[in-house]
This record gives C-alpha cells, structure tokens and sequence, in this order.
C-alpha cells in the first residue's frame, strides 16, 4: 500500500478488529490475479494482518471482475482507489460490503454510486 495512504482504511479497521475476540479474516489481493491469505485476530491483536498490508505493493492494475469472484454478503471491506480500467468494469457488491477509499472525482462518483445501487457503504 506504499503511496497509496494505507493509514486512512487502518484507522476504520483498527476498532473493528479491535473488538474481534477471536476472528478469522481472509485477504484477497488483487492485481493481474487475486491471491488469498488468511489471518486469525485474537483479542483483537491484528499486528501480523496490518504488517503484510503495508507491505502491499500498488500496481494500479485491478480488473473489478477479479474483485467480484471474492465479494460476499456481510463484512467485507474493499479498499480501491476507484480507478475503472474499461467502461464495463464494475464493482458488484454484495449488501453490507464496505469500500475504504480517498478517490476523488470521477473515481469517488463511480464508488459512491456503486455503493447506493448494491446496498454496500462508502466510508
């Protein structure tokens, strides 16, 4: 996430998993490919999730359609910089999924509605 202001989403994932007694999470990365890796919180400790995402390295290339295998209803938290990479690429969020993002302009607008047509939040 370097150059990509990973301190924003920590700041709204820090009380969530803060108050994870004992949670799985699972990450998805996405690029040319999805990857997965999954973490245990316990006592709400997320030290080993938060050093590996700030290890993420932005590439600025993340067809939606990867992202939409990975989407489930509940809590699931996208962060994205809202950037299409054609026309027809979409976001299809699933209700109660949460975009983190500092877009701006015409990549805030298409986040925002994506998140009023799917029933999912935009923080």
């Amino acid at each position: 996430m370097e150059g990509n202001e990973p301190v924003y989403p920590f700041r709204y994932l820090e009380p969530v998993l803060a108050s994870c007694a004992d949670c799985e999470v699972e990450l998805v990365t996405i690029g040319t490919s999805a990857v997965k890796n999954s973490y245990v919180v316990q006592d709400g400790d997320w030290t080993e999730l938060k050093k590996d995402l700030e290890a993420i390295t932005y590439d600025g290339i993340a067809p939606y359609a990867l992202f939409n295998e990975h989407l489930q209803p509940g809590a699931t938290y996208i962060y994205t910089d809202g950037v299409q990479l054609h026309p027809n690429d979409r976001l299809l969020l699933e209700k109660g999924n949460t975009i983190l993002s500092r877009s701006t302009g015409e990549a805030q607008q298409f986040l925002e509605r994506t998140a009023l047509v799917y029933r999912g939040n935009y923080i």
